[in-house]
C-alpha cells in the first residue's frame, strides 16, 4: 500500500483505456480474477479487463472525512493508511482482500452498518470505466443513475478504478459486551433495541443453535487493566464468542477489524482435522501464523472442496454434501419467521446475523433495495448434506425461495438459481435496463441475469 500522486493515477487511466479498445471484440469483457477472489460462481468465458494496478490510496482527508483510493485497493490497505492518523472507512468489510470496488459492485456489510448501513452508502463519488469505453466521475448529481445502479451489478456495467469514501475517527481500542439469549424472538428484540438507541459503535450477531444466540456490541474506548484483551493470532473470534465465560473484552482497533479474517469466520471447522490445528494457540502463534488471513484460506477451501483425489479423511470435506455460502438480507419485522423456518428446514449452524439500516434514505439503489428501516442479513457458510435423489443445489434453492416469500434480498456474490421472473422482482429491472442502454449499449460486458445466474443453470 502507498500513497499514490495523482498524476499516476492518470497514466494508470489512459493504459487501462488502451487495454479496453485493443481487447473489445467478440467476447465480453470481464474483470481479470484476483489470485484471493470472492467470487464463488463459475464465471462466463470472456475477454478480460486488466485492472490490478490500481491498488493505491491516493488521499486521506481527515479536514473533510474521507479517503480517495483506487478500485482495487483492499479494506486492508485502506484501514491501514486511515487507521495511522486516527480514522477508519465508515464500515469496513470483514476479509482483509475485499476491495472497495469489489464491496461497491458486490456489496459490503459489518458491525457498523446498523449505523452507517453498506459500503456503497457512504460512497461520495467514483471513476467508472464504461461499456463505452469511456471513464465517468460519477456522483449522486452527475450520472446520477449509474452511482445508483453499480451496488450489486457485478460489473455488468463497468469497473470502478476510483471511489471517495467516508471516513470516521477511532480510538485504539474497542470494548465489546457479550449478551446471550436463549431464543429467537429476545435476540432479535435486543438487535433492534439497540439499533434504536444507538449506545454502541459496533453490532453484530451470531447464532450458534436454535436456543443459543449471542449478540456484541462493541463501543471504542481507552483500554482498562481489568479488561481482558482479545488476542487473534491465540484464538479464533468464534471460539471466543461461543465461551459462555466470556462476558466482556476489549480489542485492538486492527483485531477488531480482522477477527473473522483470520479463520474465515467459522471456517476452519470445516477442514476436519487440519482444522482442529487452529484451535490450539501454540500453532496459531507459529506454523499456522502465516495461514491466519482469509485470502490464504479460502485458496485452501477451495482447492479441498473442488479436488476429489484429495483424501477427505483429512479435511471432514465430503463431496455430496451441498456447499451453503449465502448472505441473506431479511427485513427485522420478519426475522423471527425467517430463524423458525430456519432451523426447522436448513438447521446449518452457525448464522452470522449483522443488522444494517438506510443511510440515505433519498437514494433508492435499484440493484438493492429493500423495504422498512432495519434489515438484518444473515450470513451461513458451510456444507450440508444432500438427500438422496435431489439437485446439487437443493438447499440454496430453498433458502431462495422462502427469503422471496419474507420479501428479502441477498447478495449476488454465490451462487443462485432465480427464475427470471424470481430475479427481477427482486431489483429494478427497468432502471437497471436504461443504464445498461445508456453505458452499455453494445452489451460489451454480460448482463446481470447472465452473469448471476445464466451461466450456472447451463
Amino acid at each position: 500500500m502507498q500513497i499514490d500522486s495523482s498524476k499516476v493515477y492518470e497514466q494508470k487511466k489512459a493504459n487501462v483505456l488502451r487495454q479496453f479498445h485493443r481487447i473489445k471484440g467478440a467476447k465480453q469483457i470481464s474483470l481479470k480474477p484476483k489470485k484471493n477472489t470472492h467470487f464463488l460462481r463459475k464465471r462466463i468465458k470472456t475477454n478480460t479487463l486488466d485492472l490490478s494496478a490500481f491498488t493505491n490510496v491516493l488521499r486521506v482527508d481527515t479536514d473533510h472525512g474521507l479517503v480517495e483510493a483506487e478500485g482495487l485497493t483492499s479494506f486492508f490497505d485502506l484501514f491501514a493508511a486511515t487507521s495511522t492518523v486516527g480514522y477508519m472507512p465508515v464500515v469496513v468489510p470483514e476479509f482483509r482482500a475485499i476491495t472497495i470496488g469489489g464491496a461497491i459492485a458486490g456489496l459490503g456489510v459489518e458491525a457498523t452498518s446498523f449505523r452507517y448501513g453498506l459500503v456503497h452508502e457512504n460512497i461520495l463519488e467514483m471513476d467508472i470505466i464504461t461499456g463505452t469505453g469511456d471513464i465517468l466521475t460519477v456522483t449522486p448529481q452527475k450520472h446520477r443513475d449509474l452511482f445508483l445502479c453499480m451496488p450489486n451489478s457485478l460489473g455488468t456495467l463497468g469497473y470502478v478504478l476510483r471511489a471517495v469514501m467516508r471516513i470516521t475517527p477511532i480510538k485504539r481500542f474497542i470494548r465489546v459486551d457479550i449478551r446471550r439469549f436463549r431464543g429467537s424472538g429476545a435476540f432479535i428484540d435486543a438487535i433492534r433495541s439497540s439499533v434504536s438507541s444507538g449506545r454502541q459503535d459496533f453490532l453484530e450477531g451470531l447464532i450458534v443453535g436454535p436456543e443459543e444466540y449471542i449478540l456484541a456490541e462493541g463501543s471504542w474506548t481507552d483500554k482498562t487493566e481489568q479488561d481482558d484483551v482479545f488476542d487473534v493470532s491465540v484464538q479464533s473470534w468464534y471460539r471466543y464468542l461461543t465461551d459462555a465465560r466470556h462476558q466482556r473484552v476489549v480489542c485492538t482497533a486492527a483485531d477488531y477489524m480482522w477477527r473473522w479474517d483470520t479463520d474465515v469466520f467459522w471456517g476452519t471447522r470445516e477442514l476436519g482435522f487440519l482444522g482442529s490445528l487452529f484451535d490450539r494457540p501454540v500453532l496459531r502463534r507459529t506454523i499456522l501464523k502465516p495461514m491466519l488471513r482469509s485470502d490464504r484460506l479460502l485458496k485452501l477451501h477451495h482447492m479441498l472442496a473442488y479436488h476429489p483425489w484429495f483424501p477427505n479423511v483429512f479435511t471432514g470435506i465430503v463431496r455430496k454434501k451441498e456447499q451453503l455460502i449465502q448472505d441473506v438480507g431479511i427485513t427485522i419485522d420478519r426475522c423471527e419467521e425467517f430463524l423458525w423456518w430456519y432451523q426447522n428446514t436448513i438447521g446449518m449452524y452457525p448464522l452470522w446475523a449483522c443488522p444494517g439500516t438506510k443511510a440515505h434514505a433519498q437514494q433508492v439503489y435499484p440493484l438493492y433495495q429493500w423495504k422498512g428501516n432495519v434489515l438484518v442479513d444473515f450470513g451461513f457458510y458451510g456444507y450440508k448434506r444432500t438427500p438422496a435423489g435431489v439437485s446439487d443445489h437443493y438447499y440454496t434453492t430453498l433458502v431462495e425461495q422462502h427469503m422471496l416469500a419474507l420479501g428479502g434480498i441477498k447478495g449476488l456474490y454465490s451462487t443462485s438459481y432465480f427464475t427470471p421472473h424470481e430475479f427481477w422482482g427482486m431489483h429494478d429491472r427497468d432502471a437497471y435496463m436504461e443504464a445498461e442502454k445508456r453505458y452499455d449499449p453494445n452489451s460489451v460486458f454480460p448482463e446481470l441475469y447472465d452473469k448471476v445466474v445464466g451461466d450456472v443453470t447451463k
